[in-house]
């Protein structure tokens, strides 16, 4: 068998915007990351669905032609 073909797993800790840190190993060479989103803060999961839907496009398509869609 070969040697030496496995990638290593170093310790590294992810951050996230919203303060919450998270443990785990990779094989990512550095030792920290940032997050935009996680589990703490993710609109889904915390209940606060609406912001999205309020800036995604299909709502800002709907609004610019709610009149003309109407009979």
């Amino acid at each position: 068998m070969k040697t030496n073909i496995h990638p290593k797993y170093n310790n590294v800790v992810f951050n996230c915007h919203c303060g919450e840190s998270y443990h785990t190993r990779s094989t990512i060479e550095s030792s920290t990351q940032s997050l935009d989103i996680c589990a703490n803060c993710h609109p889904y999961l915390t209940g606060k669905k609406h912001h999205i839907r309020e800036r995604s496009r299909i709502n800002k398509f709907n609004q610019r032609y709610k009149k003309s869609l109407l009979p």
